[in-house]
């Protein structure tokens, strides 16, 4: 089947296919279910795009294969592509739509961007649900008209065309670099990291006792620590209150609100060390217990970081010795070390700010200056970046252990832009040009705006809060990214935050990195036979 849609008329199918192969460019989408392919539609202009099913496959190969072409999120049409049988596209993917707008500060998803970019948009998923608005139990795209199917796709391929049209000579360099790394994040979604099922199952031994544990001292004090009506009984007949949720009713006991009466009960360290356990076994431990390797898939977020799926980016360290390199290697850690608090000394040039990062640990000074812990001149740090208050400050702090009053909290904050009174006036500055502009950008041009900074977040949030954060690690990450490319050549694994970990059976010379860009850094190697044994 090839179904077109414009406003063309063709004599032949021949015609059709010909105009098809004469594009300069053409923008791709794939649809599938689960492993069935279904088809791909392409547009080669802002008005005209074509289906082409599965059986007809074979007359679009050279198209496919010849043409640069846009998607939006390639890795995922990219990699229908690659694993096609029996062609096996190799797409010359010159594009991402998606990665494109976000650079520019727009929404990643098209349903998000039809508007601003003048195109239809339709969810394929919508096809699966009755015109009721109720999903059809078993129903799958397999199942729905293959003419639906081709109508929806077209208008994603069209949509994708259009943004690229719009955006194409506006990217910034942070878009560029994204791109570069296309082939290495395909890379590591097809490598997969190595794991120890063995320990596996041995550490989830451990935490189901410990669960179990913890789960009968509860039921002893007469609440089930998994259930948040039970815990806000119990907090009520202590003589404790924390507010109602407006959905459901109850007293509220998430984590901000057991922090904050943390020393008036042992209920709140019960439930979060509760579910503090619970997590790390259901998301961490169980998942790789009858596995050999894990195969996360790995996506950009807003700041412009890395984010996967499963979660490889919040291992605790403590688990982190279940990842192993491949056979014969060893993981080599490349560590860009304590890579924010220096990018802020950098752009506010702060004389105080640039003298502690030089000590090696801008932590330790601070922590000696203030008489408090490492940890918690850690949190001061970085809670100074994304507008974090006096009561923040508490919670994370006591996280570790070091308590501190709320009044304590905000002598720190005051005697903290005291002491960096240029970083201060620096971020206030950033804060106002922000707000004139609705945006900021990284130094490598990436924008976030402040309508974006608001998504997921309260209704009375300011947005203002996000924008020191977002200009600091939105530039860490584009300079991890810089890092990655010098590296593309060896077996990356994963990366993490500000770290990147490889397996290799060669020894990682570290002045790969030398001039890699204007900020001093400094960055550790470390290596080792697991993950958790770097040093």
């Amino acid at each position: 089947m090839i179904s077109y849609y414009g406003d063309k008329k063709y004599k032949s199918r021949d015609e059709l296919l010909s105009a098809l192969n004469q594009a300069e460019v053409i923008s791709v989408d794939t649809e599938s279910d689960d492993d069935i392919f279904l088809g791909v539609a392409i547009a080669w202009s802002p008005t005209e795009a074509l289906f082409v099913s599965s059986v007809d496959l074979s007359s679009v190969i050279n198209a496919l294969s010849k043409l640069p072409c846009i998607m939006h999120n390639a890795t995922y049409d990219s990699n229908i592509f690659h694993k096609l049988p029996p062609y096996y596209i190799q797409t010359k993917c010159r594009w991402d739509s998606m990665l494109m707008a976000q650079a520019c500060g727009y929404p990643a998803a098209l349903k998000d961007l039809s508007y601003e970019f003048n195109f239809d948009h339709k969810l394929i998923t919508s096809l699966l649900y009755s015109d009721a608005g109720v999903k059809i139990k078993g129903k799958t795209l397999s199942d729905c008209n293959i003419n639906d199917v081709a109508l929806i796709c077209c208008q994603h391929a069209i949509g994708a065309y259009k943004i690229w049209l719009a955006l194409k000579d506006k990217a910034p360099k942070s878009y560029e670099l994204d791109m570069e790394l296309m082939p290495t994040i395909m890379a590591m979604h097809d490598r997969g990291i190595r794991v120890n099922p063995i320990l596996a199952k041995e550490k989830a031994v451990k935490l189901e006792e410990d669960i179990a544990d913890i789960k009968k001292q509860c039921e002893v004090m007469g609440f089930n620590p998994a259930s948040p009506r039970q815990i806000g009984i119990a907090l009520s007949e202590e003589g404790i209150s924390l507010g109602f949720n407006r959905k459901s009713g109850m007293m509220k006991t998430d984590e901000e609100a057991l922090m904050s009466i943390y020393d008036r009960s042992r209920i709140p360290s019960m439930v979060l060390k509760y579910r503090e356990i619970s997590k790390i076994y259901s998301t961490y431990v169980k998942p790789l217990i009858n596995i050999d390797r894990i195969y996360p898939k790995y996506h950009i977020v807003s700041t412009g970081r890395f984010a996967s799926s499963p979660n490889v980016q919040n291992i605790p360290k403590s688990l982190r010795d279940l990842y192993l390199p491949d056979n014969g290697d060893f993981f080599w850690s490349i560590d860009a070390h304590q890579i924010e608090p220096r990018i802020m000394a950098w752009l506010s040039q702060d004389p105080q700010m640039l003298n502690d990062v030089l000590t090696g640990d801008i932590y330790t000074p601070i922590a000696e200056r203030y008489h408090i812990a490492r940890y918690t001149a850690k949190q001061l740090v970085l809670a100074s970046s994304y507008g974090a208050g006096a009561t923040k400050l508490v919670e994370t702090s006591r996280r570790r252990g070091d308590v501190i009053s709320l009044e304590e909290a905000e002598e720190l904050l005051v005697a903290y832009f005291k002491t960096y009174a240029r970083y201060a006036e620096w971020k206030e500055e950033t804060e106002r040009q922000a707000e004139a502009d609705g945006y900021t950008t990284t130094i490598y041009g990436r924008v976030r705006t402040l309508e974006g900074m608001l998504q997921g977040e309260e209704i009375d949030y300011n947005p203002l809060l996000k924008v020191v954060n977002t200009k600091v690690q939105g530039s860490a990450a584009d300079i991890l990214k810089l890092a990655m490319l010098r590296f593309q050549e060896e077996k990356i694994s994963t990366t993490i935050h500000d770290e990147i970990l490889i397996s290799t059976n060669e020894t990682i010379h570290i002045d790969r990195l030398d001039g890699l860009c204007d900020i001093p850094l400094i960055w550790k190697c470390k290596t080792g036979s697991n993950w958790g044994e770097i040093e």
